[in-house]
């Protein structure tokens, strides 16, 4: 039971992280290369991996991973986007799962064009010096 718990810290605190830096890693010239690489991944996952392997739209398995640390902890009842289980849980609010989603789909696009632009602004840069 202790390693589920310590599980269900570690999938919080690192899904935290990595959704963190996926959404800001892009700012700083340094990250831009592994944000890019970690932003390209997640979409993979979510818009062919999980349809293909039959989870849908949006599958994450850092996700599937911590739900079941979660179920051996007792836990059933879980909101199909983490992103909203995250901010219930800080938070205690249930916020509106469309709402949510779209908020995650606009930001994900916008980090995802925002990081593309910018690796490819630093490549041209670096081959004309």
């Amino acid at each position: 039971m202790l390693v589920y718990k310590a599980l269900d810290i570690f999938f919080f605190v690192f899904h935290a992280i990595f959704t963190g830096f996926c959404t800001f890693g892009w700012i700083w010239k340094k990250t831009r290369k592994l944000n890019f690489i970690l932003l390209f991944l997640t979409g993979i996952s979510w818009l062919l991996v999980g349809p293909l392997c039959g989870y849908g739209i949006g599958y994450c398995p850092f996700t599937d991973w911590h739900w079941q640390a979660k179920i051996k902890l007792g836990y059933t009842d879980f909101p199909r986007s983490y992103v909203k289980f995250f901010f219930d849980s800080l938070t205690g609010l249930d916020l509106n799962a469309f709402a949510v989603d779209a908020a995650v789909a606009f930001l994900f696009a916008a980090a995802f064009m925002l990081s593309l632009i910018l690796n490819i602004r630093d490549i041209v840069r670096t081959r004309r010096h």
